[in-house]
C-alpha cells in the first residue's frame, strides 16, 4: 500500500497550523484577573468544599446570608475544611480566590501574595510554565514525526519498503 499523494505535506501543513495556533493563544491569554482588583474581606460559615483540579469552598456570609464559592489558586490551604466546617471564619480573597483564611483567630491559610498585580504575576507565572512545557512537548513530537516522516519517504524513494 502506498502513501496516498501530498500525504507528507498535508501532515505537515496540519502540525504547523495547529503549532502556530496554540502559539497565538499563549500571546492572546495575557490577564487572569487578578490586575488591578481589590483585596475583599468577608465572615462567614464554611459550608461546603469540593476538591477537584481547584478545589473550592463555599462560604455562608454573616452579614448578607448569600453564598460565595472561593478557589484555592493563590493561598496554602492543608486541611482547611476539615478546621473551618460549620465554624465562623474570616477571609480575605480577591476576584473569587481566597488569599488568607482564620478561625477563632488561628491562621488556617495563608496568602502567596498581598495586592493584585502580585497575585497576577503569580498565576501568570504558574501558567506559563504550563504553557511553556506543552508547546514544548508539541514541537518535540512534531519534530520527531517530521522526521519519521521524512525517512518513511527515504525509504520509499529508495525502494526499501513500503507503507
Amino acid at each position: 500500500m502506498q502513501w496516498p499523494k501530498g500525504g507528507f505535506e498535508q501532515i505537515r501543513l496540519t502540525f504547523g497550523v495547529f503549532g502556530v495556533v496554540i502559539l497565538i493563544l499563549l500571546i492572546i491569554i495575557d490577564s487572569y484577573g487578578y490586575r488591578g482588583a481589590d483585596i475583599e474581606f468577608m465572615r462567614g460559615r464554611a459550608v461546603h468544599f469540593s476538591g477537584s483540579k481547584v478545589s473550592v469552598i463555599t462560604v455562608r456570609d454573616s452579614e448578607t446570608g448569600r453564598y460565595k464559592q472561593l478557589d484555592y489558586r493563590l493561598t496554602r490551604a492543608p486541611g482547611l475544611f476539615r478546621e473551618a466546617k460549620g465554624k465562623e471564619i474570616e477571609l480575605s480573597f480577591i476576584n473569587g480566590s481566597l488569599l488568607d483564611c482564620s478561625v477563632d483567630g488561628v491562621k488556617l491559610c495563608s496568602a502567596r501574595c498581598s495586592s493584585g498585580g502580585e497575585c497576577e504575576e503569580l498565576y501568570e507565572s504558574r501558567e506559563s510554565r504550563k504553557a511553556r512545557f506543552l508547546v514544548f512537548m508539541f514541537f518535540s513530537f512534531s519534530a520527531f514525526a517530521h522526521l519519521m516522516l521524512m525517512w518513511k519517504r527515504w525509504k520509499l524513494r529508495n525502494g526499501r519498503g513500503t507503507i
